[in-house]
């Protein structure tokens, strides 16, 4: 494969923070079949707008081309955007919270049920306790890297 660059372009954007990468291939018909590079142009043009549908703006688009195979182009595309407006973090973090009370209200629930007599309120307690600090532990170890 002999990929050519033939689009780089990068938009008068003046933009600090994070941002993301994602480079993509696909293949259309041979380049001599009329309307080839529409249909790729259409294709790259669809991407850019599901960016700006996301709330990312688009910082910068290469386009390189393969018309080494005789029966189909190849394409191979890098997007480089803004990054989700979407704090995943904290979402993350509470679904992990939400998960970890739930087990360990169940798992209450079935020492609860086994008659072993009254369970000290300490063990009770812990249960919970412990779940929300390997969550924190986890989220810690997860932000070292």
């Amino acid at each position: 494969m002999s990929f050519r660059l033939i689009s780089d372009q990068t938009p008068p954007v003046n933009y600090v923070g994070k941002a993301e990468r994602a480079t993509y291939t696909f293949r259309t018909m041979p380049e001599q079949i009329p309307g080839e590079q529409w249909l790729a142009d259409q294709i790259i043009q669809r991407n850019r707008e599901e960016l700006e549908q996301q709330g990312c703006q688009l910082l910068r688009i290469r386009v390189w081309r393969d018309v080494s195979p005789t029966w189909h182009t190849d394409y191979r595309v890098e997007v480089t955007a803004t990054s989700s407006p979407v704090f995943w973090t904290p979402v993350i973090l509470g679904v992990l919270v939400v998960l970890a009370l739930v087990i360990s209200w169940k798992l209450l629930e079935v020492v609860e049920d086994i008659d072993w007599g009254k369970i000290p309120t300490p063990i009770a307690w812990s249960m919970p306790i412990l779940a929300i600090a390997g969550v924190l532990l986890g989220v810690i170890l997860l932000r070292r890297k």
